[in-house]
């Protein structure tokens, strides 16, 4: 089907709320109530961006989040407000529980409760970090929590309180972004080492899980587009594929289904029968939902979009588009590079995947790694001297072209973020910006690593060549020749620059509110009429043509009247 962009967009599902045998989705476009394998909207939300929902005693907490920040309500038994709660002062609310003793809070610095109309602190580390992914609680007195980041080393733990969070028993994961996702007494789940008894300590798998569920007989898991489920009393475990599963974080076994939802909608899945159904199929739904995260040029005046509600291609501009034949129908997509032989390769967060017909489909490589696990891709991707360089949190993978998926990291950035990455194919070389506050220059040929500058770098393009290049950081634009770095940051609007390559040497750079065109080493020459908002674009059309995308909608300009 070719159409509008919009046509395509689905609600981004925030939550999952199961109360007995009935099931509630909080969206980004109202409150929903799962009945018949249907969903019924609830007509007091309708609309509302609805982001936290909690069961209160015979009734219900529901928090709302746009631009003016939160507003947290109790609502009685059919949804229908009957007052408003202060939020947690200075904090910004991911999760919420609701028992006897109090509400419960977690944000991004920590776990709190509310109890006797004031808010108090149960858990944070010294850190300031303690960001809660998920709380639960019956009780008031036994209490679980996943946290994302705590400790000097930022890394994930699940902690648990038997006594109503005066003490806590604190499970930290020794890999970073090994976050758990769920646990029960017997189970636990962590994105990279999978399922396991809470008693065993678990093998570091391939790739990241994005979505899990347990209960008293096994768990369930998202793996990519595989949903994999397991019986501990001697019952064989099953697998099911499908694209619409992967990156989902929502997943929910219900009587005769299995409910999978996230930033792509909501879907009920019946592996009995193979079967897959779009629970917003049909309905009337507004232009502007979900996010278009990124826009690409590919090759005959061809755009990829990559948005939370999936991947599509347009071949006449932008006006009508269609969804691409990949594995993984959401490509949360980072980068984007043709190689020699035309294939094109894109980098996003969970995985990697190359397209042989010019983006028409995307085949997903499945990365073998020796060693630690790469946490996220980041950075860019670069092929030089028929090699394949993929930028992770956790150093630079390294893979003959040929065999894209047996990668190894590179000893000289190993255990490092990578932030920036360039490859000079002529040269034989890479520029290579980390995360520690250092440029480098690797030699292909004879693996050598030159620090070319100190500088603080956030995750860039780079345009030009090993010997003079202009990459931004944040809210600053730096030129690098040889081992000098020049700040060339322009005077005008606010907030952290964005830039595209247009040519070997040439870019368009932008930030909020204002926009600039530029070469390596020369005058940087503002852009008029630019769109408020970008938060990427790729420029096409011979450097003609931008394509822009400020998350809701997309904009093509012509750069010569930009």
């Amino acid at each position: 089907m070719s159409a509008p962009i919009s046509r395509f967009a689905r609600p981004q599902i925030k939550a999952v709320l199961r109360e007995g045998a009935r099931t509630y989705l909080a969206s980004e476009w109202g409150l929903y109530e799962l009945d018949q394998h249907a969903l019924k909207g609830i007509a007091a939300w309708q609309g509302q961006p609805v982001q936290c929902i909690a069961c209160a005693g015979d009734g219900f907490l529901l928090m709302t989040e746009d631009d003016s920040g939160q507003t947290l309500y109790t609502c009685d038994g059919a949804w229908r407000a009957t007052g408003q709660i202060t939020g947690v002062p200075g904090e910004k609310i991911k999760a919420l529980c609701a028992t006897e003793k109090g509400v419960l809070a977690g944000t991004k610095s920590g776990l709190f409760r509310l109890a006797g109309g004031q808010w108090a602190r149960l858990f944070g580390d010294a850190h300031g970090q303690g960001e809660v992914l998920w709380v639960r609680s019956v009780d008031g007195q036994h209490i679980t929590a996943s946290v994302k980041k705590m400790g000097p080393g930022a890394r994930p733990a699940l902690i648990e309180s038997a006594d109503g969070g005066q003490t806590w028993a604190v499970s930290a994961s020794p890999d970073y972004q090994d976050i758990v996702l769920a646990a029960s007494a017997q189970w636990i789940v962590t994105r990279w080492k999978g399922a396991r008894r809470r008693s065993e300590r678990g093998e570091t798998k391939k790739h990241p899980l994005s979505a899990a569920a347990v209960w008293e007989e096994g768990w369930a898991v998202l793996d990519g587009d595989k949903l994999e489920t397991h019986h501990a009393q001697g019952h064989a475990g099953s697998s099911f594929y499908h694209p619409l599963l992967a990156e989902a974080e929502q997943l929910h076994l219900l009587a005769d289904r299995v409910l999978v939802a996230g930033v792509q909608g909501a879907f009920l899945v019946d592996p009995a029968r193979g079967s897959v159904s779009d629970l917003f199929g049909g309905m009337e739904l507004p232009s502007e939902l979900g996010k278009i995260k990124r826009i690409f040029v590919l090759d005959e005046g061809a755009l990829l979009a990559t948005a939370t509600f999936g991947s599509l291609r347009s071949t006449d501009g932008g006006a009508h588009w269609q969804p691409v034949d990949a594995e993984w129908t959401v490509l949360d997509a980072e980068h984007l590079l043709k190689g020699p032989d035309g294939q094109w390769w894109l980098a996003c967060q969970r995985a990697l995947f190359v397209s042989p017909d010019n983006g028409q489909s995307w085949r997903y490589v499945k990365l073998k790694i020796k060693g630690a696990h790469y946490s996220e891709l980041r950075g860019g991707i670069a092929i030089v001297n028929q090699r394949l360089f993929v930028g992770t949190k956790a150093g630079l993978l390294c893979s003959a072209l040929s065999r894209p998926d047996a990668v190894e990291y590179l000893p000289a950035f190993e255990g490092q973020s990578i932030e920036a990455l360039h490859g000079d194919d002529a040269g034989g070389q890479l520029i290579v910006g980390t995360a520690a506050g250092a440029l480098w220059r690797y030699g292909v040929d004879d693996a050598s690593a030159r620090r070319v500058a100190e500088a603080v770098v956030h995750e860039s393009v780079i345009v030009g060549s090993p010997s003079h290049f202009v990459l931004v950081s944040g809210s600053r634009v730096l030129d690098v020749r040889d081992a000098c770095v020049l700040e060339i940051t322009p005077s005008g609007g606010s907030g952290e620059f964005g830039m595209a390559r247009s040519g070997a040497d040439t870019f368009v750079l932008w930030n909020r509110t204002h926009a600039w065109q530029g070469r390596v080493g020369g005058e940087l020459v503002p852009l008029a009429h630019w769109p408020m908002g970008v938060r990427h674009a790729s420029v096409g059309d011979g450097g003609k043509r931008i394509h822009t995308t400020d998350r809701r909608a997309l904009r093509h300009l012509s750069l010569a009247a930009a």
